[in-house]
Formats: C-alpha cells, sequence, structure tokens
C-alpha cells in the first residue's frame, strides 16, 4: 500500500506543480469575506445590498483600560476555580496587557462603578472567566457578561485562560441593557440574513420569488422579511460532518490533504479549497483553528461556504483547535465547532477513522486546562491504540492542532504533554505521522 500525505502544518497543500486546476470558482473578497460575483448579476445586486449593512457594534459608555491589579496563576488551577484561588495581586497594569505564558491562568482585578451599564465586554486571549464581588458570571455571545445583580460599585476580576504562546487581557468595556439588546437583536437579524445569503448563492438557480424574498430580508433587515425569506430559500448547506464512514479497501494506493489555520483568511483559503477539489484525494483533513473566533457565527458559515467545493468533492475531517474554543471557556465546551461538523451537533471532538490498511486518530487537549486530555479521553486515547485497528493498520496519524515541536515563534518549542505522548509511544505503538497545525510558520 502506498499513502501520499499531500499537507502538513498551516495552508500548505498538495505540490503545487502537481495539482489538476479545477473549474473557475467564485473569488472571495477580504473585505467583506464574501464571494465576488459578475458585476451584472444578480448575486451583484444582493451582495450590493449586503454591503450596505453595517457591521452592528453596540454604544458602549466606557473603557476600563487602567489601575489593574495583576498576578501570574498556576497551571494547576486547571478550568473551574473560585477567586479564593487567586494568587497576591501585587502588579499595576494597564491595558492592552498581554505576555508570553502558553497554558497559564492569568489574573486582573480592580474596583469598578456601575453607573448605568449593565454589562461587559471582555477582550481576552484565548477567553476569559469574569466573576463579580466573586460570583461567576456567564458569557453572552461569547465575550459580553451581564451583571447579574445591581450594585453602585463592585470588584471585578476576570481570570484569562491562555492556551496559545501571549495571552492576556487586551480591553474591558461597559455597556447598558439597552445598547447590549439592540446589539443582540441586530447581530441575531444580520447572522440570519447572512446564512439566508450564503444558501441563495449555492442555488444553481433561483426563481423569482427566492429572489423578491432575499431582496426585501436585505433591505427591510426585519425578522418578518427574513423569516419570508427562509420560508422562500431552502437550507442548502453542505456541512462538514464527519462521515460515517470511509472506503475500506485494503492495500490500495491512495492520497489525502491536510490543512490547517485557515480561520479567517477566506481568499487564500479558498484558491487552496479549489486545488484540493480537483484532486482525486480519498479525504481531507483540517487540523484546527478552522475560524478565528469559535463563538461567532458569521466566521463557521463563511468556513462552511468556502469549504463547499471540497466538501462535494470528498469526505471532510475537521479538527478542533483552541480559536474554534473562544467564547465557551467557562465550559470549554465549542458549541459551534460541534454544531457545525457534527450531524447531531454534539461531541465528543475527538475521534477516528481508518482507510485502506491506514489508521488516523484525531485527538483535541483544547477541552481541558492547561491543554492536556481529561481522563475520559486519556481512556479512549490507550483503547484505540491498543485496538486491533491500530494495531494491523500498516500506517499510523494522530492528527492535532498543537504541535509537539515547532520552530518560528520565539519562546515557543510545541507543547509538552503531547510531545510525552508522542515519545513515550512512538516506538512502542508504532506512530508513524503526527500531523498538527498551529504554528503560522514554515
Amino acid at each position: 500500500m502506498t499513502v501520499r500525505v499531500l499537507g502538513l502544518i498551516g495552508l500548505f497543500m498538495c505540490g503545487i506543480a502537481g495539482c489538476a486546476r479545477p473549474a473557475p470558482l467564485p473569488v472571495w473578497s477580504e473585505v467583506d469575506e464574501l464571494p465576488l460575483v459578475p458585476a451584472d448579476s444578480a448575486q451583484a445586486d444582493w451582495l450590493r445590498l449586503w454591503r450596505a449593512w453595517p457591521e452592528p457594534a453596540p454604544a458602549f459608555t466606557g473603557e476600563l483600560d487602567e489601575a489593574w491589579r495583576y498576578a501570574t496563576g498556576d497551571p494547576a488551577e486547571g478550568l473551574v476555580v473560585g477567586v479564593d484561588r487567586q494568587p497576591v495581586m501585587d502588579t499595576l497594569v494597564n491595558l492592552p496587557h498581554r505576555i508570553p505564558l502558553p497554558d497559564t491562568p492569568m489574573w486582573y482585578e480592580r474596583e469598578i462603578e456601575a453607573g448605568t451599564a449593565a454589562g461587559l465586554h471582555i477582550n481576552a486571549d484565548d477567553g476569559a472567566q469574569v466573576f463579580l464581588n466573586g460570583r461567576l458570571l456567564e458569557p453572552s455571545l461569547g465575550e459580553y457578561f451581564l451583571f447579574d445583580t445591581p450594585f453602585v460599585s463592585a470588584t471585578l476580576t476576570v481570570r484569562v485562560l491562555n492556551n496559545a504562546l501571549n495571552g492576556g487581557l487586551r480591553g474591558v468595556r461597559l455597556l447598558t441593557a439597552e445598547a447590549f439588546e439592540r446589539y443582540r437583536q441586530e447581530r441575531t437579524r444580520r447572522v440570519d440574513t447572512r446564512r439566508l445569503l450564503f444558501d441563495a448563492l449555492q442555488l444553481a438557480d433561483t426563481t423569482p420569488a427566492q429572489q423578491d424574498a432575499l431582496i426585501r430580508a436585505l433591505s427591510e433587515r426585519t425578522t418578518e422579511a427574513i423569516l419570508a425569506g427562509r420560508r422562500e430559500i431552502p437550507a442548502t448547506r453542505i456541512a462538514p460532518h464527519l462521515p460515517r464512514s470511509v472506503s475500506q479497501e485494503a492495500d490500495s494506493s491512495f492520497s489525502f490533504s491536510a490543512w490547517g489555520d485557515s480561520q479567517g483568511g477566506w481568499a487564500v483559503f479558498q484558491s487552496l479549497v479549489n486545488q484540493m477539489a480537483g484532486r482525486p484525494d480519498a479525504f481531507s483533513i483540517g487540523l484546527g483553528d478552522l475560524v478565528s473566533n469559535g463563538a461567532e457565527e458569521g466566521g463557521w458559515l463563511s468556513f462552511t461556504l468556502a469549504l463547499q467545493p471540497l466538501l462535494r468533492a470528498m469526505p471532510v475531517f475537521p479538527v478542533a483547535g483552541n480559536h474554534d474554543y473562544d467564547g465557551f471557556y467557562n465550559d470549554l465546551v465549542p458549541r459551534l465547532y460541534l454544531e457545525y461538523t457534527r450531524p447531531e451537533g454534539v461531541g465528543p471532538a475527538y475521534f477516528s477513522w481508518s482507510h485502506a490498511g491506514a489508521f488516523f486518530m484525531a485527538i483535541d487537549p483544547n477541552g481541558s486546562f492547561p491543554l492536556g486530555f481529561d481522563a475520559k479521553q486519556q481512556a479512549w486515547i490507550d483503547a484505540t491504540m491498543a485496538s486491533d485497528a491500530w494495531r494491523k493498520a500498516n500506517w499510523r496519524f494522530i492528527l492535532l492542532h498543537q504541535a509537539p515541536y515547532s520552530q518560528g515563534w520565539p519562546g515557543y518549542h510545541g507543547d509538552a504533554f503531547i510531545r510525552d505522548l508522542v515519545d513515550a509511544r512512538a516506538e512502542s505503538h508504532e506512530i508513524d505521522f503526527v500531523l498538527t497545525g498551529h504554528t503560522h510558520n514554515y
């Protein structure tokens, strides 16, 4: 059996000289992450209306950038702790504040006065847990935290969980309940309309009724018009759901592509997708950080649309990365990743499959903090490596986002937990390949 691996770290695909050119497909505008279409087409009219709709932004009442007390936490704290575990806050910092401390909690604290504000926007790398007078606040829309009780003054504590290299607290802003509700409603309408537009763009032909309904939704921007559009335009998106099975023909030659960190560079990603879709590969693998913010549905819609040519050509296996967890740091359940990659919309985010004598095991350390494997996933890894399917395979692949070894980012040389796993089992369990993303360098 011969296996040709046509991609590895980052966005590096099949050797370009060997790639067959696919039929021309829409290119992308980096401005609004939507495909470009002929200027005289009906689709162009839709996009002009879409581009006239400004991105919603809440009206903030103030910024909290100064006089924060800071201390570096202990990675042994784990994911869920109370403020009783915070270290001594003996350093004063202003925001933005970011330092190279991977896999480390970072604690920030200061006193605040509510005034008219009813909540906060927290901009943190990678994610944050927010406490008001010691009570944990639940996130809304990923990065927003509404106060659970009224107050005049209070102690605000932000625990930043950094899973990458540089992390910390970028900014904190106040907003009123009215401003947040206006923003939430506008954002919901815009996401629903964007989904409607994406579905319409995938139809080979649209009826006059469908065109009229879409134009009304894009022009009026009301819930009623959007619902009327959905009654006319079916949900036609092909999601990158994990295939139930792949061909099991033994000892046959096959090729596949692997890519990572698509996360928002849709013009480049679309070009690479078009190239991969034109190849006779058995399947394709995404190695995490599929989007830049896992809590923003617009990014998942852009990712799904860009991936369509590949999804129509072959199975796609999308692995989760740290940015696919953004906005879900209270419990580390990547809800939108699961919704857009699983038929049932539920996890776990680790999985495996076999193909033609090769075994592929996708693992996910991002569901734990610090990065690692909880007892359930560790037991699954052990059982998978002890299985007949793994032991009898001719080739064995481990797939994940973070790298065991890395160069290119000063101070980052890979993650020790996966390095320990690979080094300890490379020979005893005959691991042939470890494919990863994460480091945006070659």
